[in-house]
């Protein structure tokens, strides 16, 4: 079974980004990468924070209003 001392081990990921401005055929430029994993017991456990070259975006970003339909 999958008790509840198993979801407070269970370990989560929270990502974001920053994007300096959106570029009218491209989509976003990235800028800013953070990364922090965690867990209800153990708090956070690890983070990364990244910031991006400009012109070495690897990703076009799409905001949600607009791939999600929301």
């Amino acid at each position: 079974s999958f008790g509840l001392s198993a979801i407070c081990d269970e370990k989560f990921y929270m990502i974001g980004f920053m994007s300096l401005y959106n570029l009218p055929d491209e989509g976003f430029l990235p800028c800013e990468l953070g990364v922090v994993e965690y867990s209800l017991n153990g708090g956070i456990m690890r983070k990364m924070h990244y910031f991006i070259k400009p012109g070495m975006y690897f990703l076009t970003f799409i905001p949600s209003e607009i791939s999600l339909k929301i």
